[in-house]
């Protein structure tokens, strides 16, 4: 269960850093980044997930690319969002 424990808090940690360094190069390029999400809900559960959603809603985030095994797992984290978002299924 530590094991477990520290995956989760290390992607999330991971996934809060990512953030930061965002709006670091925003601040310094004058305009947004591309955000890329490679997998990352795999290890969170769905209550991590939408506390991530609820922070990139937050943030003036310009594109986001999210990518993710289970099509299922993309759409609950992206079903109360506010955002317009668009799903592409790629086998």
């Amino acid at each position: 269960y530590f094991f477990l424990s520290g995956i989760i808090f290390f992607t999330f940690f991971r996934i809060l850093f990512l953030i930061r360094l965002f709006e670091y190069y925003k601040e310094k390029l004058g305009s947004s980044p591309i955000v890329l999400l490679d997998d990352i809900f795999d290890k969170l559960d769905q209550d991590r997930v939408r506390q991530i959603v609820n922070i990139l809603e937050k943030n003036e985030f310009g594109q986001i690319f999210i990518t993710d095994t289970h099509k299922e797992r993309v759409e609950n984290a992206l079903k109360d969002s506010s955002n317009k978002e668009e799903i592409f299924n790629i086998e």
